[in-house]
């Protein structure tokens, strides 16, 4: 994978951003609009909210087949008009309320579109009520029913409708910029620490020092224990012993070396540090643990044998 392609803000991060989220879930606050995110080619959503908060128009059209059928392919052919305009624009959803679709363009790359929406385009009124009853007629709901979904419905001017459009397409062009930065640094710091990992698996058999890991990922001893521990989530000298005690666990059950023997092969200077570091990772001592293997082993063999 290049620098590039693993560098690259996709859809999963966008869909699993608390910020891109909690974004939404302010304007949902503020406006009554919704939000989901879809993936490029269609396949994927992602509600950035939860379904009982749906438009009630929407929710009622959502729960008969037909209605589903007609929301669901209103909506992908949109997503794929906004995916060839590579850019926003508004539209009347088949039950005729106010839909938005905004492609999502990080570095030239269509990694996502919103679709927002579900709200009223006109003010409540008897005429706009008749007028939903007649393009939802087919559906067949009871008159009650869908009155007071319309009722409850939110409303949003055209005027505020684009000035919201504006305010998405700001956030979205900024979230993605700085998003794709951050993800940028924080491959440049991966890539030492990887390089690091890797002169400790080589090297750990060997009396190795924190300045010479360190020089491996060509950084300063201060700067790289701190940068380590931020990445991986531990000290250079618990990564280095949990290497060490790993291997010593594979000879004390796969050999019948010496205690003494292991402790010296896999990097300690001494067994009284052996001892003390396995003991403080597996709760037994070295001595026990192949004894508890062996016990273990033994009795599987056992079991083998009387079925």
């Amino acid at each position: 994978m290049s620098g590039k392609q693993h560098n690259r803000i996709g859809f999963d991060d966008l869909a699993e951003s608390k910020e891109f989220r909690q974004f939404f879930v302010i304007v949902k606050a503020l406006t009554g609009i919704l939000v989901e995110l879809v993936s490029p080619d269609g396949t994927r959503i992602k509600r950035l909210f939860s379904r009982p908060a749906e438009s009630p128009v929407c929710r009622l059209v959502y729960s008969h087949p037909r209605g589903r059928q007609a929301c669901i392919h209103t909506d992908l052919r949109h997503v794929q008009q906004a995916a060839c305009r590579k850019q926003a624009f508004h539209y009347l959803c088949h039950a005729g309320l106010i839909d938005m679709v905004m492609p999502i363009m990080i570095n030239g790359e269509h990694v996502a579109t919103i679709i927002c929406g579900q709200v009223l385009p006109k003010p409540h009124s008897e005429q706009g009520y008749k007028q939903l009853e007649r393009k939802l007629k087919p559906l067949g709901f009871s008159p009650s029913v869908l009155r007071k979904a319309y009722w409850d419905s939110p409303y949003c001017s055209l005027d505020k409708f684009k000035i919201i459009m504006n305010l998405f397409s700001f956030f979205v062009e900024h979230f993605g910029e700085i998003s794709w930065r951050l993800k940028q640094a924080r491959q440049e710091e991966i890539i030492p620490i990887q390089q690091a990992q890797r002169f400790i698996h080589d090297h750990f058999q060997e009396p190795i020092t924190l300045r010479e890991v360190a020089q491996s990922a060509s950084l300063s001893p201060n700067y790289f224990s701190s940068l380590f521990h931020k990445m991986a989530g531990t000290t250079v000298k618990h990564y280095l012993q949990t290497i060490r005690a790993n291997a010593a666990k594979q000879l004390l059950t796969l050999t019948p070396k010496r205690i003494t023997d292991i402790a010296f092969e896999v990097g300690f200077s001494n067994q009284t540090d052996f001892n003390r570091v396995f003991k403080k990772r597996e709760s037994c001592s070295p001595r026990q643990y192949r004894q508890s293997f062996k016990g273990r082993f033994s009795a599987d063999n056992s079991r083998r044998t009387t079925q």
